[in-house]
Parts: C-alpha cells; structure tokens; sequence
C-alpha cells in the first residue's frame, strides 16, 4: 500500500518534468563540479582554531580571559546553575538551528573542520572511505545526550533534590561565568586533547566514513538534529529540477538530495548540514536555500510521535493538577514523568519518523553485537589511567566495534573488504587480512588488559573514599577498607603501561597511613617529577622525606612548594592551604635541625595562611614555651583549645603556661581537662599532682 503511494507521487512529478518546455533529465556531469562553498568553508573552519589560539594567547599574556566557550560548560548550568559564556554560546547555537538549520555544525564546529581535513587529506592519498550505515549506532549521540544533560536532572527530580538557581558568579566564587584566570578548567591535558582530535577528527573518518563523529557520536549533533526539524530555513527546489542527481552526488552527508525534494520539494533529512555544495553543484540552479514552512507534517506524522506527544500531555497534566508530588522519600514525584516525557518525545524526534527506509550494512546479529562492543569499550576506556574523557571513549567506541565486526566477518565469509583493501578472497585470507586481523587481536589483547586495570583501579579509588568516609565516622572498618585499597591501586601501579598523578598520590596517602614513608616517597617524587609546580606532592613529600630522618631533602622540597604560584582565584585558596601544611611540616625539619627562630617564622607563615590551623597554634605555642615567651604561648595554646578542643596535648601545655604564670586555679583546671580527654596520661597526673602540692602550700603559707 505504501509502496504504491510512493510510485504515485513519483509519477505526479514525472508528469510535471515531461510537460512541454520542461527541461529533460540527464545524469550527473563528469567529473563533478566543485562548490563555490568549499573554500569559504574551509576558510571559517580554520579560523575557528585560529580563534581558539588567540583565545590561549590572551589568556597567557593577561593571565585573564573570557570563559571557555565550549559547549559542555553547559554541565556548569545544568548542576550547579552558573551561568557561563560556553551556555550562552550553547543557547545561542540552539536558537540558531531552530530558526535556520544546521549551519553551526558544518560551518563552525572544530571538530568538523578535523573530518573535512581528514577526508581532504585521505582523498589527496587516493583513500575514499565508505561510510557505513548502522541502525544501533544511530542511537549513540541522543542516549549519550540523555545521559550527560537528562539523566542528571531525573535523577534530581527522583531524589528530591532541589534544582540549582541560576546565577553568575566570579572566580572567586569557584567558577567564573565569563571572565577567568583558569581557562583550562574544564580541558583535558594537552596530549589528551590531541588523542581526541585525531580519534574524533581523522581515525573514525578513515574507518566508518565522512561526517562519522556527527552521525555516530556527537551529542550535540543529536540535539541540532531533532531541533533542526522545526527549522523554516532549508533547502528547496524549484520545477528546473530535471532529477540528474548531481546534488546527492556531491552531499558528503549521505543525503539522498535529489530523491527527498522530488518527494517533498525540500530536503527533510535533519542530517543534512546545510554546507550548501548541493545548491552550488546543480546545474540547473535548482536547488535554493530559503524560508519557507517546517517539515512538521514528516515530523509530527508517525504513531510514535503521537505516543511521545500523548506521554508529554499526561505528565504535563500531572504536574498541574498535583503539583509538588513527592515520593515516599521525598523526591519530585509528578517531575520524574514530565522529565521521562521529553526524553521520550525527544528520541522520537531523532528518530527516522516519516523518512524513506535505507539499506544498512549490517545484520541485526552484527548490530547487536557491535552495541555490545560499542558499551563494554565505554566501561573500559572512560577514564582508563584517569584520563581518557567520555567523548574519545565514545569516538573510539564507534571505531572498535566496527573493527570487531570486520575480524568476525574475516572467520565468517568468503570475501571481505574494508575501504580499497581486500581482507578474503574466495575463503582464503590475503596477507592485508592477515595484518588487519593481528592489528585487531593486539587491540583486543590491550583492551582486556586495560579492562583489569580498570576494574582494580576504581575498585582502589572505592575502597578508598569508603574508608574515608569511615574513618571520619569513627568505623572500625576504615583499616581493613584503606587496606583494601591500597592492595588494588598497587596492583595497577605494578601492571599498569602508566601511572596517573591521582593514583600515585592516593597510593602515597595509603603508605604514609601505614607508616611506609620509603615506597611512598618513590611515588611522590614520580609525581613531582612530572609536574614540577604540585605544590601538594610536594608538601606530602617532604613530610615522607623527614619521617624517613631526610632533614634537608624535605626542607628542600617544602620551600619548593611555598614557592609555588598561581594566577586562578578558583585555587588561590587550595594553594593557600596547602602552603600552610608545608610551613608547617617545615617548621618541624627546622626543629630537628636546632633552628628553632627559623621554625617559628615558618609556622607564623603558616597561621597567616590558614589563622584557624590549631596543629600550628599548638606547635608555635611549644615553640615559645621554650623560648619563656610565656605570654604569647599561653594564646597560642588557647586558640589550639578553642580550635580543636579535644586536643588532650593543647589543655596540658595551657597548664603548663599558666602555671609559670603563677595562675594555679587556671592551670589545676586545664590539666584536668587535659586527663578528662586523655586519662591514662602520667605525665599530666604527675603535673595535676604538683599543681596541687603548690596549691596547698600557698593555702598552708597564708
């Protein structure tokens, strides 16, 4: 039935090209000719990068920028609700598409620039990949949407957690909306963003095709695509279209231009980009971008948009009618439905609704397969060595499964070919297969291998929080938890191919707890070594270095670390603390090298950055005890008290001043507290013992 219509309207338009005065058709020209567009193209594309460079340039020589603009700064938004320059960027774009289409993501995305210069480079070689099509994998970019922005917020709603206030704020408060000192808050190191341009931007061109990344892994392609559908901007045909498929022939979208707008006299595909070689390329000047009405008649057509739009009434309903709905542990109960509801709605327009069937290059085994794959890499890569960010994962995800399918296809069929290669011939495996299917063993072998590293390392790092966790809460299970802990990051630091800072600084804490000041100070000079200004790794390292009896190599280390700088109001106060622990630490090397003047300076330094820092008020006290600087110690001691007032220690050397001080009752009081919080201390029973022989002579002599 359907098909019968198809022909029908087929026929119509046939009708109307072969009326009298209607140009006839003919097919595409030989060699094909190039757009007009191309070059403009290129040349927005690659300021973008340009732009990019100026932007670190700026924020190097003024120590100041604006925000990132980067479009995952929406996340800021969305869980803390800090307006920043990469939302407004994001709000912009989105507002864009809506109104004109997808021109952002072929004209400004740096990430498009990559694909086009991969495939031009590849072409230079005489490579032409195939893009491949795959049903499952479409799927990829919305449900990695839904889970970095929607699934944030249902979660919220389900928990009952209150949704954040919008607000703009400076560093000083965290993280700046739109002017800051640490660009690179939200990036990955340098190596790791190159990884991810050349995952993202070259190797899944070479392997799944043009514009990969876009169809199989861009979230925010995902959203401009389901948005792009409402759009009144498009690309249309006037009744010069003689159907010679010249316009499908240039389209690298994979867009089957001349068949949608002889069907619909628009195209309807929302993966068409909008780079406009099609209306450059027709010959007869056919093709013509302009306003006109939405596809809503494709897009609000089919049963399941129906269902998503009926789904969104009921939940909208919900909520007006039972507003402030609660679980029984307090969650947002009418929010949850209205929040499934748009996800609902929005997957359904991303879906295929009201667009022609396509041939796909894959059996639904091979696809399910491929999804299996395409997870199990998420699982595994996602931070493997704590590094590697979800988008590479993603764009690596895309490339391993595709590759697995190929090695099963090389066990499975006659004849396989990949791109220009052939891998099997008539059953028998031809030395480029025999290659390729080493290649994708070896990728195999390394992924289960980091699969186990994986899996030990975050069972580290969860051990290791819940011994944290434990031991503020007094648990007797934080020893057998941190010993837990550290047997796993161990083992990945002995297999693993790297070591991150994180694990050798989490493996250092674990040995510094059990008094292993040797293999804890092999891993902190690791990390020192490698990023030379870690004004942390550094103050931990000299406090191992000076447990270990390494005086000057600790002195060294922690004036090292107080030399450290930073141009970020967002860790001007982290550094501040971390400074105050190494003047601490300091002030004890200076001790044990009899310098006690120097040691006193130092832990001044350390209460000038952190004046609520009891430890160093104890230790200054000490100090000037010592020196019968017996006033000032006396508040010193009394800040410590306040501070931390169980410190049994604090109350016993307050005694102690205040008995120089002649004040017996003051001092009688403050070592029994001293006993009350430490009763098996004899040397403050003996001390309460003489307080009060002194306090009965003074009685007796009066």
């Amino acid at each position: 039935m359907k098909k019968a219509q198809t022909s029908k309207s087929s026929s119509a338009r046939t009708e109307t090209r072969d009326s009298p005065g209607h140009p006839e058709k003919r097919s595409p020209p030989d060699p094909l000719p190039v757009s007009k567009y191309s070059k403009w193209r290129a040349l927005v594309l690659a300021s973008v990068y340009v732009l990019m460079a100026v932007h670190v340039v700026h924020w190097r020589m003024a120590e100041k920028t604006l925000a990132p603009l980067e479009l995952h700064e929406v996340m800021f938004t969305a869980e803390l609700g800090i307006i920043t320059a990469g939302f407004l960027l994001m709000g912009a774009v989105t507002l864009a598409t809506m109104l004109f289409g997808r021109f952002f993501c072929s004209w400004a995305c740096h990430i498009m620039a990559l694909q086009e210069l991969a495939a031009w480079l590849l072409g230079k070689l005489g490579i032409r990949p195939r893009p491949i099509r795959s049903r499952l994998l479409l799927w990829v970019p919305p449900l990695v949407l839904l889970y970095m922005f929607g699934w944030p917020q249902i979660s919220r709603m389900w928990a009952g957690r209150d949704f954040p206030t919008l607000r703009t704020q400076t560093d000083l408060d965290g993280i700046s909306s739109f002017v800051t000192t640490d660009f690179w808050r939200n990036l990955p190191d340098p190596w790791i963003t190159a990884l991810t341009f050349f995952v993202c931007g070259f190797l899944i061109v070479y392997v799944l095709g043009s514009r990969a990344f876009c169809t199989y892994g861009c979230p925010y392609g995902a959203l401009f695509l389901t948005i792009d559908r409402f759009a009144p901007g498009r690309i249309r045909v006037d009744d010069s279209c003689v159907q010679c498929g010249t316009c499908t022939a240039v389209c690298t979208s994979g867009v089957r231009v001349h068949e949608e707008v002889d069907r619909h006299g628009t195209i309807v595909n929302p993966r068409c980009l909008k780079d406009l070689d099609c209306v450059s390329a027709c010959p007869e000047n056919a093709l013509h971008y302009s306003w006109g009405a939405p596809t809503l008649t494709k897009l609000w057509g089919g049963r399941w948009i129906l269902l998503g739009l009926g789904a969104l009434t009921v939940a909208t309903l919900a909520v007006l009618l039972v507003p402030g709905a609660q679980t029984a542990w307090g969650g947002r109960l009418d929010l949850v439905p209205f929040g499934l509801a748009v996800a609902l709605l929005g997957l359904v327009a991303y879906g295929r609704t009201g667009m022609p069937h396509r041939k796909y290059h894959f059996s639904w085994s091979e696809e399910l397969l491929m999804a299996v794959l395409f997870v199990t890499t998420l699982v595994v890569y996602r931070q493997l060595y704590d590094a590697i960010p979800f988008l590479l994962t993603v764009g690596l995800g895309g490339v391993a499964s595709y590759s697995v399918i190929v090695l099963v296809r090389l066990f499975t069929r006659s004849n396989v070919r990949v791109i220009d290669y052939g891998l099997k011939r008539s059953g028998r495996l031809l030395r480029a297969g025999w290659i390729y299917a080493v290649a994708v063993f070896a990728f195999l072998a390394f992924t289960a291998h980091s699969a186990m590293v994986q899996y030990h390392t975050r069972a580290g790092y969860a051990a290791f929080e819940r011994s944290r966790a434990a031991a503020a809460a007094g648990s007797q299970v934080a020893t057998e938890l941190a010993g837990g802990a550290l047997d796993h990051l161990q083992w990945s630091a002995r297999w693993g191919l790297f070591r991150s800072k994180k694990l050798q600084e989490t493996l250092a804490t674990l040995l510094i707890e059990r008094g292993d000041f040797g293999h804890a100070t092999v891993h902190l000079q690791q990390v020192v070594e490698r990023d030379p200004v870690n004004a942390a790794a550094r103050t931990e390292l000299g406090r191992s270095l000076m447990q270990a009896g390494r005086y000057p190599e600790a002195e060294q280390h922690l004036r090292e670390a107080l030399r450290v700088r930073t141009s970020s109001a967002s860790s001007q106060r982290h550094l501040q603390g971390v400074q105050a622990r190494a003047c601490y630490y300091l002030a004890e090397a200076l001790t044990a090298q009899g310098r006690p003047a120097e040691a006193q300076e130092a832990l001044r330094e350390a209460l000038r950055l952190e004046p609520d820092f009891a430890q160093a008020h104890y230790n200054l006290g000490g100090l000037l005890l010592e020196e019968r600087q017996i006033v000032e110690g006396e508040q010193h001691f009394r800040e410590a008290v306040r501070l931390q007032p169980a410190m049994a220690a604090a109350h016993y050397n307050l005694g102690v001043a205040l008995m120089y001080q002649a004040r017996l009752d003051e001092a009688i009081l403050a070592v029994e507290t001293s006993l009350g919080l430490a009763p098996t201390d004899s040397q403050a029973r003996e001390l309460l013992a003489h307080l009060r022989r002194q306090e009965n002579a003074g009685f007796e002599s009066r």
